[in-house]
């Protein structure tokens, strides 16, 4: 429009042209050299294959670390000093997200001794903080490991024990204690202590089946089974009549527990999968259940029941847990996860150890838990994944998201550039045409 406008002799210039013929003049009196088609000489690219670029992600990586810490000491100082439910509430639901998506081991290292003593004055508190807290000192072990925790780890589980004994917290909250304390047991060097758990885990679920108390049942299941996982199959076995009559039971007579019998389900998996690999080793030869056709019938026919019993969606996690039980009491294995990718690596999942320690992992840690495995040198031990150390990686190419942001931090330098230079030559260019005209 500039241009047809000084063609046709017209005299009239918004402020947009003049600024344009401004900028004109000044391109023209810039020492700039072009080539014979007008193109400019220098580089565009240089920029974004300057290995120096890279400094950028690095510093933003740090400046992200620094950030995370700053939201974390915050939320301590909150917790600290606010007197409010709702605080607390905040301050740990901050907490759980910052340690799970985050690897904070250097931080953590010096002020766990902070953290741990707010956790375990929650743990007095009203229920939803007290599990939150719970929670958080679970984190606590996982971002750092049982011996970097050896002074606290004492006061840390006699804390959950004793919130998990509290009676003032209803029962399906204290079975979330006992959970917890089974996976602390993960990283507790004192195998007295996970003894005497497990026996007592055994005993409780063993006793009276009153419905009020169904909650904690469940739970005592669940952290049975977890923290069974971490003996030998001796160990399992040692109550193994008494614990499958218990079972049976439970799947003839609560059929409206859904929760109940998927539990029972991952304990009868346990327990005839340590008879299997007995069977396989040859060296001891496994008990038979007294009532073991018994028990496959009543599976059976749960597995094979209508929608009328359970929900479409529940059925199918019915069906899969009662599937992989009717496998282990045929003496075969079930088909798991398989392959897990974990970057460029790979985690097997393909045993039902393994299976069961990735599940216990995934509900505390949640999407959190790929990043844990591929730089948490805790998960990687040869005691739960077995992923051998950490990998010497390039910072800038060991997150996908990192490489992503270093790419489109080049794409934007380089389109600034290229679009500076398009703009000098068309005013050059234009300032040309104009000049020939007049």
């Amino acid at each position: 429009i500039l241009l047809l406008n000084r063609l046709m002799g017209g005299k009239k210039t918004n402020s947009k042209s003049k600024g344009k013929t401004s900028s004109t003049r000044a391109h023209e009196n810039e020492e700039q050299e072009y080539d014979s088609d007008g193109s400019c000489q220098s580089d565009l690219w240089s920029t974004t294959s300057n290995p120096d670029d890279n400094q950028t992600v690095v510093d933003r990586e740090a400046q992200s670390t620094e950030l995370i810490i700053a939201k974390v000491r915050d939320s301590l100082e909150l917790l600290e000093n606010s007197k409010t439910t709702r605080d607390h509430l905040n301050c740990y639901t901050r907490l759980i997200t910052l340690f799970q998506r985050n690897l904070l081991t250097d931080y953590l290292s010096s002020n766990y001794y902070t953290i741990s003593d707010l956790a375990l004055k929650s743990l007095r508190k009203d229920a939803a903080v007290a599990s939150k807290a719970a929670h958080l000192l679970v984190l606590l072990y996982i971002q750092l490991g049982g011996d970097a925790l050896a002074i606290v780890n004492s006061d840390i589980r006699l804390g959950l024990e004793t919130a998990s004994q509290n009676s003032v917290f209803a029962w399906s909250t204290r079975g979330y204690f006992l959970k917890c304390l089974a996976v602390c047991s993960f990283f507790n060097d004192d195998t007295d202590s996970d003894e005497k758990l497990l026996a007592s885990l055994e005993a409780f679920i063993l006793g009276t089946m009153k419905k009020e108390i169904i909650p904690l049942v469940i739970s005592s299941l669940d952290s049975w089974v977890i923290l069974a996982v971490q003996f030998n199959e001796g160990r399992v076995l040692k109550e193994d009549e008494k614990m499958l009559f218990r079972l049976l039971t439970i799947f003839e007579e609560f059929h409206d527990n859904l929760d109940l019998r998927l539990s029972a389900g991952s304990a009868l998996c346990l327990i005839y999968h340590a008879k299997m690999c007995l069977g396989d080793r040859g060296n001891v030869k496994a008990r038979k259940f007294q009532k073991h056709d018994e028990l496959y019938d009543t599976l059976n026919e749960l597995w094979n029941q209508g929608n009328k019993v359970v929900g479409k969606k529940d059925k199918r996690v019915h069906k899969s847990a009662l599937r992989d039980a009717l496998l282990f009491m045929d003496n075969e294995h079930p088909e798991f996860d398989g392959e897990i990718r974990v970057k460029d690596e790979v985690l097997d999942v393909s045993d039902l150890k393994t299976q069961i320690i990735y599940d216990t992992f995934t509900e505390f840690l949640a999407t959190g838990l790929y990043t844990h495995l591929a730089s948490n040198p805790v998960l990687r031990s040869e005691s739960l994944f077995d992923l051998g150390p950490v990998r010497n990686v390039d910072a800038n190419l060991s997150d996908r998201k990192q490489l992503k942001e270093r790419q489109k931090l080049y794409f934007q330098e380089s389109h600034k550039l290229s679009k500076q230079h398009r703009q000098k030559n068309r005013d050059r260019r234009s300032a040309q045409v104009s000049d020939d005209y007049e």
